[in-house]
This record gives structure tokens, C-alpha cells and sequence, in this order.
């Protein structure tokens, strides 16, 4: 049984607040990459190396991190990632590429950046092995 968020937890007493930032592989850029043939590595962040020594373990949705920070004993706070759009127009016109990534956090945030507080005692545990029931997607 591996207990993810034990290291934060040593370090945030119970409501207290922590700044969490996955990067998001399969942005819209990311999944347009691997279509075109980069294979899975498609930001390319490891040149290189042979598939099987990623250091990844695990790939994420948003709705994935949400349901593993829930029961890990994290409370999301607030939701950054609309701040990370990938949209080519962002810069240009952030309201709503805001609110775009905000809808579709999977295919336009460069990564799931949230603030959350340690719920309780937030002993929870999450076994890496055993795969709890997946969360709902936004087209589910």
C-alpha cells in the first residue's frame, strides 16, 4: 500500500494549504503531437531515453487528480489551471481562453495547478495497485 501525500502531509498541519502542479501530457498540443507519430513522449521532456525509462508512473485527466486528492485526504481550494492555457490565442484574449481551459482543463492546461488543504487528519492511503472505480470525464 503506498500512502500518496505522506510527504506533504509531514509538512502541512490540517487545513493547511498546499500549491500541487501536474504537468498535463496530453494537452491539445500533446495529443496532436502523438497523432502525428511522437509516441508518448510528445513535449519531448526525456530525448533519448527508451520508452520504458520514463519516470512517469502515472498519467493523469483532471478529473483523476481531483478524485486521487479526495481520497488522499486533499480538499481542492482552488482551481489554477485556467491560468495555464495552451490555446495558440491566450495571450491575446485570456478571458476566454480561461474559460475554455476551465471547461476542458484535459485538452487546454499545460498542467492541473490547484491549491488544497489537508482535510482532518488526512491519513488516508491509496493502494497504486488496486484501481478504484474511474472518475467521471466531462463527457461521461
Amino acid at each position: 500500500m503506498a500512502d500518496i501525500g505522506a510527504a506533504p502531509r509531514r509538512l502541512v498541519r490540517p487545513g493547511g494549504w498546499l500549491m500541487l502542479n501536474l504537468p498535463n501530457h496530453f494537452d491539445w498540443r500533446g495529443r496532436w503531437r502523438v497523432l502525428r507519430g511522437a509516441g508518448i513522449d510528445s513535449h519531448r521532456w526525456f530525448p533519448g531515453q527508451p520508452v520504458w525509462r520514463y519516470p512517469h508512473l502515472r498519467l493523469f485527466r483532471h478529473a483523476d487528480v481531483l478524485a486521487l486528492l479526495a481520497v488522499t485526504g486533499w480538499q481542492p481550494l482552488h482551481g489554477l489551471s485556467p491560468r495555464q492555457s495552451t490555446l495558440p490565442w491566450a495571450s491575446h484574449r485570456p478571458g476566454p481562453a480561461a474559460r475554455l481551459t476551465a471547461r476542458w482543463p484535459d485538452l487546454a492546461a499545460s498542467g492541473f495547478l490547484l491549491v488544497v488543504a489537508l482535510v482532518g487528519g488526512g491519513r488516508a492511503t491509496f493502494d497504486l495497485h488496486h484501481t478504484p472505480e474511474p472518475a467521471p470525464g466531462p463527457h461521461d
